[in-house]
């Protein structure tokens, strides 16, 4: 499903050229969460990158489209959902589905000062929109603050993994035996609660202590309202 473009009028220093089309606007803020979990091992060298996808929401009786953004090192997986809006849009046309669109993730590890989204083009250029807000004012800035290349290349027609499928469809209740994680892990992923949610409240969900926990937080998207951020993580097994 193709949806459209933001309307946005921002003056761009450069024009891409035509042949280089937009894939996708995305919250900047996440494309800096999910960059932080991505991998490093030259052996795993596609989970160096953040997948980007367009997806389903469904509610109930209610559904409509979305962007995924995921990424992973293969200990732990950062999943976010954010509903299609006049701001946020996926033009799944450019790109196979099915392998995802694909960005590095080493050059957005680094967050741009009051970013508002993030202009994905095909060739992985990234161009951050935004500006600080005005006091008392609900309009968001879209100023052009600066840009970079996150090209993917050569993964880009290689196929990622499917991250939903990880994702267990319900979880245990009750009195379950003590689970273990690697406190790196869990460190990282409460420095991105602790800067993109509004409450900095953090909630488990687990099964087993063999199988991963994931978890979750809400972030404020303007434009959307309340969205949930997810990091699964395996645990870590305890012996003796």
């Amino acid at each position: 499903m193709t949806t459209t473009t933001a309307p946005l009028n921002v003056t761009m220093p450069d024009h891409p050229p035509v042949h280089d089309p937009i894939v996708a606007h995305v919250p900047a803020q996440l494309l800096w969460a999910a960059a932080q979990f991505a991998g490093n091992d030259p052996c795993k060298e596609l989970l160096s990158n953040v997948c980007i996808r367009h997806s389903i929401i469904r509610e109930g009786e209610h559904q409509g489209p979305a962007i995924t953004i995921a990424a992973t090192d293969g200990h732990r997986l950062f999943r976010a959902i954010v509903p299609c809006s006049d701001w946020f849009t996926i033009n799944s046309e450019t790109f196979d589905n099915d392998d995802g669109f694909k960005v590095a993730a080493k050059p957005l590890k680094k967050a741009v000062t009051h970013a508002q989204y993030a202009r994905l083009r095909k060739s992985g250029s990234v161009t951050f929109v935004g500006g600080k807000k005005r006091k008392g004012s609900e309009a968001v800035p879209s100023e052009f603050l600066s840009s970079l290349n996150a090209s993917a290349h050569p993964w880009d027609s290689t196929r990622y993994p499917n991250i939903d499928q990880l994702f267990p469809d319900h979880f245990g209740q009750g009195t379950e035996p003590d689970i273990a994680f690697n406190a790196r892990y869990l460190a990282e992923w409460c420095k991105v609660v602790e800067k993109l949610s509004t409450s900095g409240v953090v909630r488990m969900k687990r099964n087993h202590p063999t199988t991963p926990a994931v978890f979750e937080c809400d972030f404020d998207l303007f434009s959307v309202g309340v969205i949930k951020l997810e990091c699964l993580i395996m645990p870590v097994q305890l012996r003796g």
